[in-house]
């Protein structure tokens, strides 16, 4: 079918719209993609050690001027003035997974914003050979001027600018927000781009200062985490000082910049108080395409969390490099599988509940290929599931599920397919009342191979006076934790997961 007219777009009101989608500052907003545009291009061409100069500029009593000047080779014309180019709102010749820039968006996003309203490109070789554009908003849209159909002093309105090579991002700022970067831009970007700047992938200076990381007093080692056939390089710190809770543990970056920082339950484990002075600055690039559009966090799924999965691994193996877990633990806390691990045991190998089960291992199978070439999956039975009897000392580990087969890519071989059986570990409960810390009545760890229970927890205090109560709420906050944990890899609305909750409620109560 064709013939029709395009459906109309609101452009002032779709900028604020996405602008909406962050979860931080507009400030932090203007700061984070100036830079990942310039990142964006350094990577474009290669450049291993890109120069960005920031300046801010004050213009009159009401305004100023940020600016972001990167040394990455400049737009062409065709990607400056054409109609699908620099200035065309969400359009990006970016492949997914390629840039850490909103793409087609990012450097748009600040023209909608309180604080803002007017941004000024220039991009060329030197003083006298460049073009330059000015985005601004009006009342009801969002309007452009280049060099291409206007003369320069209707574009050009930072005060002394003067080109040199490469492309200059410049953002008009309100009295206070001028304010606000003045005293805070090096700690935002210590904050967002602490790892491109620890390993030099970018050089930033500040109205002529060089910005140097964000580091603590202490120790640091350089590590590298596998994943699959994958590298994944990472730097591990213990400080002499605390840690700000958003850099504690794990800290994931993808092409320099931080998305967000995982807090890990250490504090039942470690020694001390060392669960507030470790953490790890994970590059995570590998997982670029697995980026939500606003750059702040991963897609929710399998293939991200089992990665996380084994960076997490590899962090509690560097603790314990460094001596740093308590060997204690084991004797310090109660182990316990009793009826209600039994009855969970049982329906967690359900084919309804099964894919809750947090402690499942995966085991391959070989394949062969029959006489045509085509992949043939053997018929490998798997062991019944166990009784369901246990104690302190027993482990769970040969339980096993007969029906958790599928088809997976192969990346080892030429095939196309292998058998992947799941292999379930038995559920424990670990009862502990070091936690220093009571944010959670219970929480999954994997690699305690337990649901750890807070016994100082309040809630759980409270409930002790009645043996029945005290049953149904160890009940609910096991199932509660091993719903959070699932939360890590799906997408659930509010509705999904109260219908997840209440049905395996009912299930270990035994009314399904």
């Amino acid at each position: 079918m064709s013939g029709g007219d395009p459906l109309p777009v609101d452009r002032l009101h779709n900028l604020e719209n996405l602008l909406d989608m962050y979860e931080y500052s507009e400030t932090d907003i203007l700061v984070n993609e100036a830079i990942a545009n310039a990142v964006d291009a350094f990577r474009d061409h290669s450049i291993t050690n890109g120069k960005i100069t920031i300046s801010l500029v004050k213009k009159g009593k009401d305004t100023g001027y940020l600016l972001f000047h990167n040394n990455a080779p400049p737009m062409t014309e065709t990607q400056f003035y054409g109609k699908d180019g620099y200035h065309k709102v969400s359009f990006s010749s970016k492949q997914k997974g390629q840039g850490i820039g909103f793409a087609g968006v990012g450097a748009k996003l600040f023209l909608v914003s309180k604080q803002g309203g007017e941004i000024i490109t220039v991009t060329g070789k030197g003083k006298d050979e460049f073009m330059a554009s000015k985005m601004y908003r009006t009342e009801k849209d969002v309007e452009f001027k280049t060099t291409e159909k206007y003369p320069l002093k209707e574009i050009l309105d930072i005060p002394s600018y003067s080109h040199t090579y490469g492309t200059t991002y410049s953002v008009q700022l309100t009295a206070h927000a001028y304010q606000e970067l003045k005293e805070k831009l090096p700690a935002i970007i210590q904050f967002w781009w602490n790892y491109a700047l620890i390993t030099k992938q970018i050089d930033i200076t500040i109205d002529g200062k060089p910005l140097s990381p964000w580091l603590p007093k202490g120790d640091r080692f350089k590590k590298i985490f596998t994943w699959k056939k994958q590298k994944i390089p990472a730097i591990c710190f213990i400080s002499k000082e605390k840690i700000p809770e958003m850099r504690r543990h794990i800290v994931y970056t993808v092409f320099g910049k931080r998305i967000y920082n995982k807090e890990l339950d250490l504090a039942i484990r470690i020694k001390g108080d060392f669960s507030n002075r470790v953490f790890c600055i994970v590059d995570l690039s590998v997982l670029a395409d697995q980026l939500t559009s606003n750059k702040e966090n991963f897609k929710k799924g399998i293939h991200t969390n089992d990665c996380r999965s084994k960076v997490e691994d590899g962090f509690w193996k560097f603790l314990e490099e460094q001596k740093l877990l308590n060997v204690e633990f084991q004797q310090d806390v109660q182990v316990v599988t009793n009826e209600l691990t039994q009855r969970l045991d049982q329906l967690l190998n359900t084919k309804d509940f099964k894919d809750l089960n947090p402690f499942l291992t995966s085991r391959k199978s070989t394949l062969t290929l029959d006489e045509d070439g085509d992949t043939v999956v053997g018929e490998e039975p798997g062991k019944g599931p166990g009784d369901g009897t246990g104690s302190g000392e027993e482990d769970g580990s040969d339980r096993s599920i007969d029906d958790g087969t599928s088809l997976i890519e192969d990346e080892d071989a030429d095939r196309t397919a292998s058998k992947k059986e799941k292999k379930s570990k038995g559920l424990k409960l670990v009862f502990t009342k070091q936690l220093q810390t009571h944010n959670e009545e219970a929480s999954v760890q994997t690699n305690v191979g337990a649901i750890v229970i807070d016994e100082l927890h309040p809630m759980y205090l409270r409930t002790m006076d009645s043996k029945k109560i005290q049953n149904y709420n160890l009940m609910r906050i096991v199932i509660e934790a091993l719903i959070r944990h699932k939360n890590e890899e799906v997408e659930w609305d509010a509705k999904e997961t109260m219908i997840r909750f209440r049905d395996f409620l009912h299930a270990v109560w035994g009314l399904e």
